[in-house]
């Protein structure tokens, strides 16, 4: 029976297929909800021809691995010459840097949709449109281009084949994951006064998908009396991640230690401990852009690789695990200043453990 892998369009394309450098000076929070307004503002605009925000997915079988990849068209267009795909994308890059190959990544999300469309329609060809809009001067710069379905199949049979190796090792990491958490026992010898119990009443909340509020007094042991029933419940297929929110050191560092203890008895579980973006940056002041950070240069360039790496090989994915690996080789000539004052950099610390969430 093939393994299933669920992914959306967006994180195929943009995972596989964006490069560059990281620039905090396009986009943001504000920039984001700006940019649904806008959407919604192109699609209006668009009239009776334009279908907007069209569910489109994909089950595929390839390798060993059905893959259902799955998310929505900005926009489905239809005329007397032919159907096409938009994708409508918001942006503060200046307009003359808004040339047809801007970003690759937003052409693969595109044809992802339009493969999809072919696929649902019949159709053998269909034209996949990228609709910029300049949010500062509130310029609109489209391109098109005609393809077959043919074309289409096998771009995105192409995509699925780049991906399959991080299919392999969250294929091989579940079924190894699932079979240590079945057999690991409690870490301790013995349930505390109370322990037994509040486990049990996680276990059943997490089963139930409620809610659980608990008050309980200090030494009882509340963090591995939640999180070992959590994990045995992740092992059963009853939970997905796991998100362990702490407002102290203290008390991310019990977490920390509880794992530890559960890998002591056999545990093979992959975590991660997010760090403020401002405390693991290692410049002085954060400024995520290739003009004022070496690390930020090309980093979209060789993320990949490093993930991959850092992925396959670490289970506790610390703060220390996130430096060395943003610290594991150069980006940076020799000779550079940045190079003498941070040392050699693979990429960015910062938006690694972003990535590392998602994967993980």
């Amino acid at each position: 029976m093939p393994y299933e892998i669920r992914i959306s369009v967006k994180k195929l394309a943009e995972f596989l297929l964006q490069s560059g450098s990281l620039d905090n000076r396009f986009g943001g929070v504000d920039r984001a909800s700006e940019g649904a307004r806008i959407h919604r503002r192109l699609q209006k605009e668009g009239g009776e021809s334009y279908q907007a925000e069209v569910f489109l997915s994909q089950q595929t079988e390839r390798n060993g691995f059905l893959y259902r990849v799955e998310g929505r068209a900005d926009g489905v267009i239809t005329s007397a010459g032919g159907m096409t795909i938009d994708e409508i994308k918001t942006t503060a890059a200046p307009f003359s840097m808004l040339t047809e190959d801007f970003n690759h990544a937003h052409w693969g999300q595109a044809m992802c949709y339009a493969h999809f469309y072919c696929k649902q329609q019949g159709i053998t060809q269909i034209s996949v449109q990228l609709t910029y809009f300049q949010v500062d001067t509130e310029e609109i710069r489209r391109f098109r281009r005609l393809y077959t379905a043919e074309e289409l199949e096998t771009f995105y049979l192409h995509l699925l084949d780049q991906y399959e190796k991080w299919a392999v090792i969250q294929r091989d990491w579940g079924r190894m994951r699932d079979a240590t958490i079945r057999a690991m026992p409690f870490p301790f010898a013995e349930y505390r006064s109370g322990q037994r119990k509040l486990a049990a009443a996680v276990y059943r909340t997490i089963v139930a998908k409620g809610r659980l509020f608990c008050q309980a007094p200090t030494g009882i042991g509340k963090t591995i009396s939640t999180l070992f029933p959590a994990v045995k419940a992740m092992g059963e297929g009853k939970a997905e991640r796991i998100f362990y929110l702490t407002a102290k050191t203290v008390t991310r560092k019990a977490a920390e230690d509880a794992f530890c203890q559960m890998r002591e008895k056999g545990l093979h579980l992959k975590t991660i401990t997010l760090t403020a973006k401002d405390s693991i940056c290692f410049l002085e002041e954060r400024n995520c852009n290739p003009d004022a950070c070496p690390y930020a240069a090309g980093y979209y360039d060789r993320i990949k690789q490093a993930l991959y790496e850092l992925v396959h090989d670490v289970e506790a994915v610390s703060r220390q695990a996130v430096e060395d690996c943003a610290k594991n080789t150069a980006s940076v000539p020799l000779s550079s200043p940045w190079m003498r004052l941070f040392g050699a950099t693979r990429l960015s610390a910062i938006t690694t453990i972003c990535l590392i969430r998602w994967y993980i």
